[in-house]
């Protein structure tokens, strides 16, 4: 899988836009949504991750919390 990075943004070589995401039906929202998450998250591009933070935050991997200071 070829990532690209210019300044903060990473880009996937055959990424689907947002604009592109939002027109496909619930259910072929739901299929490419499974396979963002098939790709794993190392080859995931800033666009995947807003289409699975918006459509799929369930199925998101949970980061770990680090406090500071806890008491």
């Amino acid at each position: 899988m070829k990532l690209t990075r210019t300044n903060n943004w990473i880009w996937r070589e055959g990424e689907l836009s947002y604009k592109q995401f939002t027109q496909l039906t619930k259910e072929e929202k739901e299929a490419h949504t499974n396979f963002l998450l098939q790709l794993g998250e190392d080859n995931l591009s800033t666009n995947d991750l807003y289409i699975l933070s918006i459509y799929a935050p369930h199925k998101l991997p949970q980061k770990e919390n680090k406090k500071f200071l806890e008491l």
